[in-house]
Protein backbone atom coordinates (compact mmCIF):
# COMPACT_ATOMS: atom_id res chain seq x y z
CA UNK A 1 0.00 0.00 0.00
CA UNK A 2 1.25 3.50 -0.67
CA UNK A 3 1.15 6.56 1.63
CA UNK A 4 -2.14 7.85 0.21
CA UNK A 5 -3.97 4.59 0.92
CA UNK A 6 -2.49 4.29 4.42
CA UNK A 7 -3.36 7.93 5.08
CA UNK A 8 -7.02 7.27 4.22
CA UNK A 9 -7.11 4.17 6.42
CA UNK A 10 -5.39 5.66 9.47
CA UNK A 11 -6.70 9.19 9.20
CA UNK A 12 -3.13 10.54 9.50
CA UNK A 13 -1.49 12.82 6.98
CA UNK A 14 1.05 11.57 4.50
CA UNK A 15 3.61 13.88 6.12
CA UNK A 16 3.02 12.28 9.53
CA UNK A 17 3.32 8.82 8.03
CA UNK A 18 6.58 9.84 6.31
CA UNK A 19 7.99 11.05 9.63
CA UNK A 20 6.96 7.79 11.31
CA UNK A 21 8.70 5.82 8.54
CA UNK A 22 11.89 7.88 8.87
CA UNK A 23 11.79 7.50 12.64
CA UNK A 24 11.35 3.72 12.29
CA UNK A 25 7.95 3.75 13.95
CA UNK A 26 6.29 2.45 10.76
CA UNK A 27 8.02 -0.15 8.60
CA UNK A 28 8.01 0.52 4.84
CA UNK A 29 9.94 -0.37 1.74
CA UNK A 30 11.22 2.47 -0.39
CA UNK A 31 10.06 2.00 -3.98
CA UNK A 32 11.25 4.72 -6.32
CA UNK A 33 10.10 8.00 -4.78
CA UNK A 34 7.31 6.41 -2.71
CA UNK A 35 6.84 3.77 -0.06
CA UNK A 36 5.26 0.32 0.05
CA UNK A 37 3.69 -0.39 3.41
CA UNK A 38 2.52 -3.83 4.45
CA UNK A 39 -0.99 -4.19 5.88
CA UNK A 40 0.37 -6.09 8.91
CA UNK A 41 2.72 -3.19 9.71
CA UNK A 42 -0.25 -0.82 9.75
CA UNK A 43 -2.15 -3.12 12.09
CA UNK A 44 0.94 -3.39 14.33
CA UNK A 45 1.34 0.40 14.42
CA UNK A 46 -2.29 0.84 15.39
CA UNK A 47 -1.96 -1.74 18.19
CA UNK A 48 1.21 -0.12 19.53
CA UNK A 49 -0.22 3.43 19.40
CA UNK A 50 -3.70 2.36 20.50
CA UNK A 51 -5.28 3.53 17.27
CA UNK A 52 -8.70 1.91 16.89
CA UNK A 53 -9.20 2.84 13.33
CA UNK A 54 -7.63 0.21 11.12
CA UNK A 55 -10.24 -2.53 11.12
CA UNK A 56 -13.17 -0.40 12.19
CA UNK A 57 -12.74 2.35 9.60
CA UNK A 58 -11.26 0.24 6.83
CA UNK A 59 -14.08 -0.49 4.45
CA UNK A 60 -14.65 -3.93 2.98
CA UNK A 61 -13.79 -2.51 -0.42
CA UNK A 62 -10.41 -1.24 0.79
CA UNK A 63 -9.70 -4.55 2.53
CA UNK A 64 -10.46 -6.40 -0.71
CA UNK A 65 -8.21 -4.03 -2.61
CA UNK A 66 -5.42 -4.54 -0.07
CA UNK A 67 -5.80 -8.31 -0.31
CA UNK A 68 -5.90 -8.16 -4.11
CA UNK A 69 -2.75 -6.03 -4.25
CA UNK A 70 -1.02 -8.34 -1.77
CA UNK A 71 -1.95 -11.42 -3.82
CA UNK A 72 -0.89 -9.73 -7.04
CA UNK A 73 2.42 -8.81 -5.45
CA UNK A 74 2.97 -12.39 -4.26
CA UNK A 75 2.18 -13.80 -7.69
CA UNK A 76 4.59 -11.30 -9.26
CA UNK A 77 7.30 -12.41 -6.84
CA UNK A 78 6.69 -16.05 -7.81
CA UNK A 79 6.76 -15.17 -11.53
CA UNK A 80 9.95 -13.19 -10.98
CA UNK A 81 11.61 -16.16 -9.25
CA UNK A 82 10.50 -18.49 -12.06
CA UNK A 83 11.85 -16.03 -14.62
CA UNK A 84 15.18 -15.88 -12.75
CA UNK A 85 15.43 -19.68 -12.80
CA UNK A 86 14.58 -19.74 -16.51
CA UNK A 87 17.16 -17.03 -17.21
CA UNK A 88 19.73 -19.09 -15.32
CA UNK A 89 18.90 -22.11 -17.47
CA UNK A 90 19.17 -20.04 -20.63
CA UNK A 91 22.52 -18.61 -19.53
CA UNK A 92 23.82 -22.13 -18.82
CA UNK A 93 22.61 -23.28 -22.25
CA UNK A 94 24.24 -20.22 -23.83
CA UNK A 95 27.56 -21.07 -22.13
CA UNK A 96 27.29 -24.65 -23.45
CA UNK A 97 26.60 -23.38 -26.96
CA UNK A 98 29.58 -21.00 -26.76
CA UNK A 99 31.78 -23.89 -25.62
CA UNK A 100 30.53 -26.07 -28.49
CA UNK A 101 31.13 -23.20 -30.90
CA UNK A 102 34.76 -22.84 -29.77
CA UNK A 103 35.28 -26.60 -30.12
CA UNK A 104 33.77 -26.64 -33.62
CA UNK A 105 35.81 -23.61 -34.69
CA UNK A 106 38.95 -25.47 -33.57
CA UNK A 107 37.90 -28.51 -35.60
CA UNK A 108 37.19 -26.33 -38.64
CA UNK A 109 40.72 -24.92 -38.42
CA UNK A 110 42.05 -28.49 -38.70
CA UNK A 111 40.24 -29.00 -42.01
CA UNK A 112 42.11 -28.09 -45.18
CA UNK A 113 41.08 -24.99 -47.07
CA UNK A 114 38.79 -25.65 -50.09
CA UNK A 115 41.59 -25.10 -52.63
CA UNK A 116 43.88 -27.31 -50.54
CA UNK A 117 41.14 -29.94 -50.42
CA UNK A 118 40.82 -29.94 -54.22
CA UNK A 119 44.61 -30.22 -54.59
CA UNK A 120 44.70 -33.15 -52.18
CA UNK A 121 41.80 -34.80 -54.01
CA UNK A 122 43.64 -34.51 -57.34
CA UNK A 123 46.80 -35.93 -55.79
CA UNK A 124 44.77 -38.80 -54.34
CA UNK A 125 43.32 -39.58 -57.79
CA UNK A 126 46.82 -39.57 -59.31
CA UNK A 127 48.11 -41.87 -56.53
CA UNK A 128 45.13 -44.14 -57.08
CA UNK A 129 45.89 -44.47 -60.81
CA UNK A 130 49.58 -44.97 -60.07
CA UNK A 131 48.64 -47.65 -57.55
CA UNK A 132 46.52 -49.47 -60.13
CA UNK A 133 49.39 -49.41 -62.64
CA UNK A 134 51.80 -50.66 -60.01
CA UNK A 135 49.38 -53.45 -59.10
CA UNK A 136 49.20 -54.52 -62.76
CA UNK A 137 52.98 -54.39 -63.09
CA UNK A 138 53.34 -56.42 -59.90
CA UNK A 139 50.93 -59.03 -61.18
CA UNK A 140 52.83 -59.28 -64.51
CA UNK A 141 56.14 -59.54 -62.66
CA UNK A 142 54.75 -62.29 -60.44
CA UNK A 143 53.54 -64.21 -63.51
CA UNK A 144 56.95 -63.83 -65.15
CA UNK A 145 58.64 -64.94 -61.95
CA UNK A 146 56.39 -67.98 -61.80
CA UNK A 147 57.35 -68.82 -65.38
CA UNK A 148 61.04 -68.39 -64.59
CA UNK A 149 60.78 -70.72 -61.62
CA UNK A 150 58.98 -73.38 -63.61
CA UNK A 151 61.31 -76.28 -64.54
CA UNK A 152 62.15 -76.72 -68.26
CA UNK A 153 60.22 -79.98 -68.64
CA UNK A 154 56.99 -78.41 -67.32
CA UNK A 155 57.37 -75.56 -69.81
CA UNK A 156 57.63 -78.05 -72.66
CA UNK A 157 54.63 -79.99 -71.36
CA UNK A 158 52.59 -76.72 -71.10
CA UNK A 159 53.52 -75.80 -74.72
CA UNK A 160 52.43 -79.23 -75.93
CA UNK A 161 49.09 -78.94 -74.16
CA UNK A 162 48.40 -75.49 -75.59
CA UNK A 163 49.34 -76.77 -79.06
CA UNK A 164 46.92 -79.74 -78.74
CA UNK A 165 44.16 -77.48 -77.57
CA UNK A 166 44.45 -75.35 -80.67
Amino acid sequence: MNLTEVSKITGRSKRTLSRWIKAGKLKAKCIGTGYDINKNDIVHLCQVDNLDLVHSTMSTEVTCQVDKVTNDFKSLIIRHEEACVYIGQLEARNRQIESDKITLEGQIKLLPAPDEFNRVKCERDIFKKDNELLQQQLQQTQEELTLLKTPWYKKIFMRLQTAKAT
